[in-house]
């Protein structure tokens, strides 16, 4: 299927489903590398008073505090392009937003990486449960935003070379690709004054 075709409309549409799951997925991370660097704590001071050593007992793993940190950026930017997107409070900057879902896109594969490199090094219990219950979610994730991004890019291509963006309310077919060389589309009542 070409995603690079089709009425702003539709696009806008599986942008935002995209956008929902996407920030469904990343807040059952998050709550899931929380709940796994707490439990993890609790084991290490467990595991040091049984042996009598001092201290915190050792240290976290780097791929919960990975998984954590991504899916709470994740929040924060996928919740910013939903509100410039939908919302009048803030604008909609299309480069934003295209740079925002392709660092999405780059930023899943390495809390993967990271997670299962975590279980080849120590694998015990419950922790090892939720480390690979992320494993899935986050190529899940990873998935979802790539078709995101796949059409923020489309937008912003469409902008940098033709202006704005038709109106939502306009259903043509418009075929993305071959924009480019047809240049502006003749028909000035679809578009929006002043939206960059």
């Amino acid at each position: 299927m070409n995603w690079m075709k089709g009425s702003f409309q539709t696009r806008h549409k599986i942008k935002l489903w995209c956008h929902l799951v996407a920030l469904a997925l990343a807040a059952i991370v998050t709550g899931i590398a929380g709940g796994r660097m707490i439990l993890t704590q609790q084991q290490m001071k467990a595991a040091a008073a049984a042996s009598g050593v001092t201290g915190n007992g050792g240290r976290r793993s780097m791929s919960g505090q990975i998984a954590l940190s991504m899916g709470a950026k994740s929040l924060m930017f996928i919740t910013y392009q939903l509100v410039s997107g939908h919302t009048k409070f803030l604008k909609e900057r299309l480069k934003v937003n295209m740079i925002l879902s392709c660092i999405e896109v780059v930023a899943w594969p390495a809390v993967v990486a990271f997670t299962v490199q975590g279980i080849i090094k120590r694998c015990v219990g419950t922790t090892c449960i939720l480390s690979w219950v992320l494993v899935p979610l986050a190529v899940a994730i990873s998935l979802v935003s790539t078709i995101g991004a796949y059409i923020a890019v489309g937008d912003w291509l469409y902008l940098r070379g033709n202006g704005p963006k038709p109106k939502a309310a306009a259903v043509e077919e418009v075929d993305m690709e071959s924009m480019g060389s047809r240049g502006r589309l003749h028909n000035e009542d679809n578009y929006r004054p002043g939206r960059h």
